[in-house]
């Protein structure tokens, strides 16, 4: 049986986060931030994948 504990962001496992966990949603808080940022400074979507595909993220 694994532990159960609580952090900022939910319940989770001692065995990590999931794909819905606090990592997930810290991720997800800085693209979505680093889009609008990129937005305000006038970079596109084309701009942005380009970026994304020159990290070498699969």
């Amino acid at each position: 049986m694994s532990q159960v504990w609580v952090s900022r962001c939910g319940i989770r496992t001692a065995t990590g986060d999931d794909k819905s966990g606090c990592a997930a949603r810290i991720a997800a808080h800085l693209l979505l931030m680093g889009v609008h940022r990129a937005r305000l400074l006038g970079y596109g979507r084309k701009d942005l994948v380009r970026l994304l595909d020159a990290t070498g993220i699969e």
